[in-house]
């Protein structure tokens, strides 16, 4: 068991944890739009089926009271109907008797006398036996039937008015009802879904814990004996005659494979510690020229041995509060991949101090990225494309030449570091023209 993973089996990474929250919130909109679409459906659904049924009940009611008021005239009754329902004693009526070309009132029960003056045009105008229509009269709504009989030989009209408000009112608080409903179920969905989440997620919690613990344990246990394997190389490649070439070179591929599998293996055990959160960034002040000025010192003989032209543009007296080795690391990553990956051409490394950020810029004309690959080349042992890991094997000397060998994880872990710095990372490439990484970093010493 890695000792560095101890405090680190029940413990995700920010990254990590950022992501399982914008899981958890995704989950809670996702919930909340399907409930939403529903719960409209099914609201908007009823609220026009019960208006509906309340227009057609209401319909059938004022029908029915003007059958009454006919039949009894048919019968010399009169025109006041004997048998009333209870709810039918607030509905009000006009009859009119034509005379000649118009029409003159016989009986009214209304609340009105300016209603029933205004109702005269309506029976004049009208040339449809059976009509239902709307009456708004002093902010009132008010359900009209209008129907025409032939009475003893005369023509009469006879008009059934009823107050529809309070059916409109109890439509108005069901629609509040609905809305209220709709907002307060809304709002408990998006808790109840933000708190499931966790419990929904938890098998993938689980399953990155798992991988970062078998990552961590494996790069432990691998280093070891890959330490002890390069050491016994060195020593052995010190004492063979170099006169002797067969076994020299047998013993250098493997000596630059132990190499490469040990760099391999402290790059995942790096990783794994930044997954983890265990390798938490120093917080000091640096000068951040000085040291784009030292890796670029470092890195100008390799490009002149390569004839690529290596630039840099530093801003002078720039200071960052944070961890210089991660900074250091960083570069080292960045101008690695521009190195391998630039065959001619040329290399700039910039680092721009704005107003309140800092930009740090890696650009080269090598081969590129092609499109499909940009989201995933921060992804473990993704390296853009296939033809980034370059090896050449000669089949009649059976001689292994590794000219470019990338694991895939430098950017995975260059993309942790401006992360854990709570910077911003930009990545722009095109097959045959080149790559451009671009580093936005917060600067609080501005």
């Amino acid at each position: 068991m890695s000792p560095d993973s101890d405090g680190s089996r029940n413990r995700l990474s920010d990254a990590d944890k950022g992501l399982m929250r914008h899981q958890r919130l995704r989950l809670a909109v996702v919930n909340m739009a399907v409930l939403l679409f529903i719960w409209s459906i099914l609201s908007i659904f009823v609220y026009f089926v019960l208006q509906d049924e309340t227009v057609r009940a209401e319909h059938t009611r004022l029908a029915f009271f003007a059958e009454q008021l006919a039949d009894q005239a048919y019968h010399g009754e009169g025109y006041a109907p004997k048998r009333l329902h209870p709810s039918d004693e607030d509905v009000m009526y006009a009859i009119w008797q034509r005379e000649g070309t118009s029409y003159h009132l016989i009986q009214s029960v209304m609340n009105s006398n300016t209603l029933l003056h205004s109702l005269k045009p309506i029976v004049n105008t009208s040339n449809q036996l059976v009509v239902f229509s709307d009456v708004f009269f002093q902010g009132e709504h008010y359900q009209m039937y209008v129907n025409h009989y032939l009475i003893h030989g005369s023509y009469t009209v006879i008009q059934v008015l009823d107050d529809v408000g309070p059916e409109e009112g109890v439509l108005r608080h069901l629609a509040i009802l609905f809305v209220i409903g709709g907002v307060i179920g809304l709002g408990l969905s998006i808790a109840g879904a933000y708190l499931l989440g966790r419990w929904t997620l938890r098998p993938l919690i689980e399953a990155r814990l798992r991988e970062q613990e078998f990552v961590a344990d494996v790069s432990h246990e691998l280093r070891t004996p890959l330490s002890v394997l390069q050491t016994h190389l060195e020593l052995l490649l010190r004492h063979v005659d170099t006169e002797n070439q067969t076994i020299l070179s047998d013993i250098e591929p493997i000596y630059k494979e132990t190499k490469r599998m040990r760099r391999l293996v402290e790059d995942l055990l790096d990783l794994a510690r930044m997954d983890a959160g265990v390798v938490s960034n120093k917080s000091e002040q640096y000068s951040l020229s000085e040291l784009c000025s030292e890796v670029v010192e470092l890195y100008d003989p390799l490009f002149q041995q390569k004839s690529v032209h290596f630039s840099h543009d530093i801003s002078a007296n720039v200071k960052l509060m944070g961890d210089s080795g991660r900074m250091r690391q960083l570069l080292f990553i960045l101008l690695d991949n521009a190195y391998k990956y630039t065959e001619h051409g040329e290399v700039k490394l910039q680092a721009l101090a704005n107003s309140h950020s800092i930009d740090l810029i890696v650009s080269d004309t090598g081969i590129g990225i092609a499109q499909d690959w940009l989201p995933r080349v921060t992804e473990r042992f993704v390296r853009g494309e296939y033809s980034r890991t370059r090896e050449s094997i000669n089949s009649t000397t059976n001689e292994h030449a590794s000219t470019t060998v990338s694991s895939g994880l430098g950017l995975a872990i260059a993309k942790r570091i401006v992360m854990s710095m709570q910077g911003k990372w930009h990545l722009q490439s095109e097959v045959g023209i080149g790559t451009t990484v671009t580093i936005r970093l917060p600067n609080s010493l501005l």
